[in-house]
Parts: C-alpha cells; sequence; structure tokens
C-alpha cells in the first residue's frame, strides 16, 4: 500500500463514519422524541447549575 493510498482510505473513513454518525443520531433523536430530551435537559441543566451556598458575612471579619 502506498501512503497515498492510506492517505486517501483514512480520510474516507473519517467522513463515511462522520456520516453514519450523523444518520444515527439522527434515527435516535427522532426515536426519542422531544419530551423526553427536554426532560433530560432540565435534569442536566439542574445538576450542573446547583445554587451556591451564600457567604455568612456575620462571621466575616474586615
Amino acid at each position: 500500500m502506498t501512503k497515498m493510498f492510506r492517505n486517501r482510505l483514512f480520510w474516507q473513513g473519517i467522513g463515511f463514519g462522520g456520516l453514519m454518525g450523523l444518520i444515527v443520531g439522527t434515527v435516535l433523536a427522532f426515536q426519542v422524541g422531544n419530551d423526553r430530551v427536554e426532560t433530560a435537559q432540565r435534569k442536566v441543566v439542574s445538576w450542573v447549575r446547583r445554587e451556591q451556598p451564600m457567604p455568612d458575612y456575620v462571621h466575616r471579619r474586615v
């Protein structure tokens, strides 16, 4: 195998894999539905954006 042929196969593999990933992701997104995606998104946002504890200014020295 020549180096040029291997490089071409490598790029074709990347392109094919990316295209298949888009197709599979799209099919899964349509199968899952919008309501489940919104529910999962709310759970992730609530987990990531937890409220920070308020600082205690009473015991802080200046």
